[in-house]
């Protein structure tokens, strides 16, 4: 999502909750950089058994105003590092995404907005 359409949103007061994928390097590495070397807000963990996988879910909210590079996405409050890992029919895998929100919520409360988005 282009930064434009992150201003819109926010002038409209609505909030995002948007991955940061490969296309977006600068700030990619950023969150990575703050979800190493910053202690999060909040973290939540839950297990998912279900449709023949087990899967692990952990959150962790990371605070990013006051960053240089969080300056010029309106709005920005959090960051996020959603680390996924487990066994789908049998295999294990490993997945690790960041996110950022203007939105000002404890680990669960993104927890389960992430969850609902995965499975609608």
């Amino acid at each position: 999502m282009s930064k434009k359409t992150v201003a819109c949103l926010h002038q409209q007061k609505a909030y995002y909750l948007l991955t940061v994928k490969g296309n977006q390097p600068t700030l990619l590495n950023a969150l990575k950089q703050v979800s190493e070397h910053q202690e999060p807000l909040d973290c939540e963990q839950r297990e998912d058994r279900s449709h023949g996988r087990w899967v692990y879910r952990r959150v962790s909210v990371y605070e990013v105003t006051g960053q240089d590079w969080a300056e010029s996405w309106p709005g920005l409050q959090r960051g996020l590092c959603v680390e996924r890992w487990g066994y789908r029919e049998r295999r294990p895998f490993a997945q690790t995404h960041y996110y950022i929100s203007n939105l000002d919520a404890d680990a669960a409360t993104f927890l389960k907005r992430i969850t609902r988005a995965l499975v609608d």
